[in-house]
């Protein structure tokens, strides 16, 4: 599934199921490829790319293994944290996280400093949204987060040129989209995501005051 794919996918039809598996599947592919490219990024001979863009690099101490954090601070207030094994969007009480190769968003509490964790078995617990103030939470942080790597994506076009990321991508035995694919999947899978999670908050909200089961069906 690719671009016109996504372009042309309905809303989601919201059911008791946890997650749409019409954009799980291409975040988990997105998601895959963003860090194969991020990790590029790092590597660049011509410089960090993260750290041009303004992340802040923490490396686990000298006796312990484990993946760097990169981490920055968004305008929205939020705080985004990268490792090789995903990536996690706090903000002052509450964080999300989204690992490499599911795409299922997971709510736990924000880590008083994420550099700290070095390895997935070091986050917080996480857990599926549930709650009306969890699955608006999600709906929040997920379209927050996509929409950054979506902007952080348009950067490196414009400093580094869509050939560095088209190479970066064709080095990528996995790759699912094109470079230029990929920088603009991102914006739409937000609205998506966030459509999905607030329209599940929604009918969690109108099940609760009226004591039954609302289904939605997206116009």
């Amino acid at each position: 599934m690719g671009m016109r794919d996504l372009l042309q996918m309905p809303p989601p039809r919201m059911t008791r199921s946890h997650d749409d598996p019409r954009f799980t599947r291409i975040g988990a592919k997105l998601m895959n490829q963003q860090c194969w490219c991020w990790g590029c990024d790092i590597r660049r001979p011509q410089g960090n790319l993260l750290l041009a863009f303004g992340f802040k690099r923490l490396r686990p101490p000298a006796d312990v293994s484990g993946s760097s954090c990169y981490r920055i601070a968004l305008p929205s207030g939020h705080e985004v944290s990268l490792w090789g094994f995903g990536t996690l969007i706090a903000n002052r009480g509450s964080a999300m996280y989204l690992g490499r190769y599911q795409f299922e968003p997971q709510i736990c509490a924000a880590p008083g400093d994420t550099g700290t964790c070095w390895a997935p078995s070091e986050l917080p617990p996480l857990r599926r949204p549930l709650s009306t103030r969890e699955l608006t939470l999600a709906g929040t942080l997920s379209s927050d987060l996509l929409r950054f790597i979506g902007d952080y994506e348009s950067w490196v076009a414009e400093t580094a040129g869509l050939g560095y990321r088209q190479r970066t991508v064709d080095e990528f035995k996995n790759a699912a989209f094109s470079g230029t694919d990929a920088k603009l999947l991102w914006s739409r899978l937000a609205k998506q995501v966030a459509r999905h999670y607030f329209r599940r908050a929604a009918s969690s909200r109108l099940s609760r005051a009226g004591g039954g089961h609302c289904e939605w069906s997206g116009s």
